[in-house]
């Protein structure tokens, strides 16, 4: 006779009573975690006891500080340490939360990627939480001053979907205004803008001020148009092309390897005009040559 009929059902007594034991367990310390009741823009999700609570600057390595203003908009400005850029930041169902404590309002971003802030009352966990990540540190050890870590905040649920995957937006202090990138090429020409330096601070609102510029309409940075700017010469001649498209690199390509050139591409050198395209992006050459020489000046 098989004796394993009479201990296979005394073992999954033991894996059940096993199972529940460490259940209870969870939902026992679950129950029993305690918030601090100093810091008022948490919210924790999960029942963790390890949330990160923290009061901090947000300032990118272009040295703009994020502030949350009492009518719901956000922007940067290079004031320091002023009473609208003391944040505090929380966690809430694995991801992080940032909260302007003297608007007492919460970063937010919509599904469009339009940055904008919400009274505390009416937090949205859609919009509201984001995934803080180190992305860039300077080297030495911690212990060392001119150490720093600087983070990324991206939207833990909001971006552009791209086939089966969401690019998530990143948070960014472009032109002192709070903006959301996505795209690569975005994020790498915005990358000052997107890193923030964390910076830890135990001071309260009755010692800052609403700002410590002395004329913030000077110091803080601005966008400043170049009224200067011309287009490069090839999209000057883009006019020239069929569907708006440039002919110069096609013309200069088939120039440089005339004599290996396809019968195909002759045609198409011959049709689109090439000789002229080039003769104009010669001049257009030669002139912005000439202004860059006069702006620099006799040397």
């Amino acid at each position: 006779m098989n004796s394993n009929l009479h201990t296979t059902p005394k073992k999954f007594c033991l894996h059940v009573f096993t199972y529940c034991v460490v259940v209870s367990l969870i939902v026992s310390l679950g129950s029993t975690v305690s918030v601090r009741p100093d810091l008022v823009g948490i919210t924790p999700g999960q029942g963790r006891e390890d949330i990160t609570q923290k009061k901090m600057f947000l300032r990118t390595k272009s040295h703009r500080a994020l502030e949350i203003l009492e009518d719901g908009s956000v922007r940067g400005t290079a004031c320091a340490d002023t009473k609208f850029s003391l944040l505090q930041s929380g966690s809430h169902n694995l991801g992080n939360t940032v909260f302007g404590i003297a608007a007492n309002r919460y970063l937010c971003v919509t599904p469009d990627g339009v940055v904008y802030s919400l009274p505390k009352d009416k937090f949205d966990e859609d919009d509201c939480v984001f995934n803080e990540t180190v992305e860039y540190e300077h080297f030495g050890e911690k212990s060392n001053p001119g150490y720093r870590e600087y983070s990324k905040y991206r939207h833990k649920k909001h971006g552009i979907r791209l086939g089966k995957s969401v690019r998530k937006y990143h948070l960014a202090l472009v032109c002192n205004k709070a903006i959301t990138v996505s795209m690569k090429k975005h994020r790498l020409k915005y990358e000052n803008e997107t890193l923030f330096l964390v910076d830890r601070t135990n001071k309260d609102l009755l010692n800052l001020q609403e700002t410590n510029c002395k004329d913030p309409s000077t110091v803080d940075l601005s966008c400043k148009k170049k009224t200067s700017y011309t287009k490069k010469c090839s999209e000057q001649l883009k006019r020239r092309g069929s569907n708006g498209r440039s002919n110069v690199k096609f013309c200069r390509k088939v120039m440089k390897n005339f004599f290996s050139a396809t019968l195909r591409q002759l045609r198409l050198f011959r049709k689109r005009d090439c000789y002229t395209v080039l003769s104009e992006y010669n001049k257009c050459r030669r002139r912005r040559r000439q202004r860059r020489q006069q702006r620099k000046g006799p040397s």
